[in-house]
């Protein structure tokens, strides 16, 4: 579990820590709220939580799970599967404090590079992982169900 005692006021109280089993429900709850994609049931979180390499990580906010973000690593590759942060807790910091702590522990695990997939249409999403440093590396036309791009990001660590 980490504090971070050097946060900015906004989220001074958040909890960083180790997605468990006990917070499945939890996150697939928000996963469904925050419209991150298909694996949204609580098996499906599950599922990608045991997987082989999994790194996931929550940020809770008075017990409440209010982000997550599950990666996996490979090599010395991670890859970003979903995050979220609940609806009314956006443009926060929030997000993006629970990445980077997300980044630190994949990068202990031997990772030097992270990379994801999103949509071109989700300009805010894009907003943020260009901000942390992610540059586009390729484009997947026409790769989602409503016809939309897919940006693959990557970034260094």
């Amino acid at each position: 579990m980490l504090i971070d005692d050097e946060a900015p006021p906004s989220l001074k109280r958040m909890i960083y820590e180790p997605l468990t089993a006990a917070h499945d429900a939890a996150v697939a709850c928000l996963a469904e709220v925050s419209g991150v994609g298909p694996a949204t049931s609580e098996e499906g979180i599950r599922q990608m939580r045991e997987r082989v390499a999994s790194e996931a990580w929550i940020a809770r906010d008075e017990g409440a799970v209010v982000a997550f973000a599950l990666l996996q690593v490979v090599l010395d590759e991670a890859e970003l599967h979903l995050v979220g942060v609940d609806p009314e807790r956006r443009r926060l910091g929030i997000g993006k404090a629970l990445l980077e702590r997300s980044f630190r522990a994949v990068g202990e695990r031997g990772a030097s590079v992270v990379f994801l997939e999103v949509s071109r249409a989700n300009v805010a999403a894009i907003a943020l992982y260009e901000a942390m440093g992610f540059a586009l590396s390729r484009v997947r036309a026409r790769y989602y169900e409503d016809g939309s791009d897919a940006l693959v990001m990557t970034r260094a660590l």
